[in-house]
């Protein structure tokens, strides 16, 4: 009789346990969409220490400007097509249905590049001699062409992200982003600097707008085939619905890109330099968020038809409790990373990152409970609100900017966000009432605020970085318990999944 060896019962044991865990199909596609995120979003963060160091301050501040341009031109020539695909999509009622919308705002998309990539080769002069900074024409040329790809590609990456296809998301987002990586390294190091920065990226978007476009094609192929002319009533209800949207992003670049030009004409190209690195910092709090919202954002309209008020609620908490540990951890890394990434002449990026961190969270908050101007058939107030918080915001950035300079642009995008998320808040709510946990998240979101504007400081106090981080990491953990034990139920994510 042969004996059994406990050694190997355990193992098998532990073999079969590890077989049968299985992961949330939610959790899964949010780790997947970090990834793709990182590499998307974070390249500017990842290509950081290596620009701040090959460039001067000047042409930093340069590359600045043009990616205020890349953010305007982004959400003109978007028009709003990928928020009207999960609307539409989201809420068909057949599938034919849904396809067919989605073939509809294929077509819609390669007409609005067609029609953008032919304004920019022929306004590009006009674009360039209104610009501050004296930036070249041909690069100016170059950033016009890439955000004409902006609708193919926003609309075909929602696509993937409705059909739940991420692995192939993670693939084409990831592969842009290590193309045009590897093309920055290459070209920067010939000498080519911004110019050869805006190259790399027009061929990396190229290739990816390429792929998608054949991809999506592929899908949809019956329905493009039924559909290759324009239905116009259809069109007539995307425009209706995407208007206001392209119209509230335009006015948000009063928030999120003006600040620079203000600066470049009242400051320096230093300070704008400045502000684009805190701001890069910054932009971590969003990016380390953002595989919550990319999975949520399209699946939103889906839970709130399907499974009702109260899950919706329950998730936008669960978006908000991430927010507030984000902010804490980016607060109290910041100096460290401001200390061992950047050149000295960059060291007063930690007189401003407070503002630009808490400013961050106060912008993906209101995104979050942001629901309820979407519902309807219009997005009339999402206009409105953006449109007020814009013009307050230029006229702050007016009056301030040429006494203060950066620190304006910084307390003030803080004060116009708060403001913002207030009035987004408010409305939502009337359009659709939610239920949330108020007194938990204002009490969470007071000590996580406290922390936000303590740690940069206490950082900065000459201790070592061993003392640092763990300073750092036991008040992020604090904030996470503190998280989940108040604010987040045991709800399943798998449920929208």
């Amino acid at each position: 009789m042969q004996l059994l060896n406990p050694k190997n019962e355990t193992q098998t044991w532990l073999a079969s346990r590890l077989v049968q865990i299985k992961l949330p199909k939610a959790l899964i596609h949010t780790l997947m969409y970090g990834v793709s995120i990182v590499f998307m979003k974070g390249l500017s963060l990842i290509l950081l220490p290596f620009l701040t160091h090959a460039l001067s301050q000047q042409e930093y501040g340069q590359l600045e400007v043009l990616s205020s341009i890349a953010i305007l031109g982004s959400v003109l020539a978007g028009l709003g097509l990928a928020e009207a695909l999960f609307r539409f999509y989201g809420l068909s009622k057949t599938t034919d249905e849904a396809q067919s919308h989605a073939a509809h705002l294929l077509l819609l998309a390669i007409l609005v590049a067609a029609a953008m990539a032919s304004l920019a080769w022929v306004c590009y002069p006009q674009v360039q001699s209104i610009l501050p900074g004296y930036l070249p024409a041909n690069t100016v040329l170059i950033v016009l062409l890439t955000i004409s790809l902006e609708a193919i590609i926003a609309v075909a990456l929602g696509w993937l992200r409705l059909q739940d296809k991420v692995g192939l998301f993670c693939t084409l987002t990831c592969g842009r982003a290590l193309l045009q990586l590897l093309l920055t390294f290459y070209w920067v190091e010939l000498g080519q600097g911004v110019n050869g920065i805006v190259l790399a990226g027009f061929i990396a978007a190229t290739i990816q707008a390429f792929l998608l476009l054949m991809h999506f094609a592929n899908d949809l192929n019956r329905h493009l085939v039924k559909r290759s002319i324009l239905n116009f009533s259809l069109l007539k209800s995307y425009l209706q619905y995407c208007t206001p949207i392209m119209l509230s992003g335009l006015i948000a670049f009063g928030l999120m890109g003006v600040d620079k030009w203000f600066l470049a004409k009242y400051a320096d190209l230093n300070q704008v330099a400045i502000l684009g690195v805190a701001s890069k910092f910054a932009l971590a709090t969003v990016i380390l968020l953002q595989p919550y919202t990319m999975w949520w954002s399209p699946k939103r309209f889906q839970v709130l038809q399907q499974q009702g008020q109260q899950l919706t609620s329950q998730y936008i908490v669960i978006g908000l409790a991430l927010l507030l540990f984000i902010c804490v951890v980016m607060a109290g890394a910041s100096p460290l990373l401001v200390h061992f990434l950047v050149p000295v002449s960059y060291q007063n990026v930690v007189a401003i990152i407070t503002p630009m961190i808490l400013a961050m969270a106060c912008k993906e908050a209101a995104e979050l409970v942001n629901i309820g101007c979407f519902v309807g058939k219009t997005s009339h107030s999402q206009m409105a609100i953006n449109a007020f918080s814009a013009g307050l915001f230029v006229l702050l950035l007016w009056w301030l900017t040429p006494s203060f300079g950066m620190f304006a642009v910084a307390w003030g995008l803080l004060a116009v966000q708060c403001t913002r998320l207030t009035l987004f808040y408010l409305v939502s709510q009337t359009f659709l009432k939610l239920n949330y946990p108020l007194g938990k998240l204002l009490l969470i979101g007071t000590i996580s605020t406290t922390l936000v504007v303590l740690l940069p400081y206490l950082m900065t106090l000459g201790y070592s970085v061993t003392m640092m981080s763990l300073c750092l990491l036991s008040t992020s953990t604090l904030i996470a318990w503190l998280c989940a034990k108040v604010l987040c139920n045991r709800n399943d994510l798998t449920t929208a999944g």
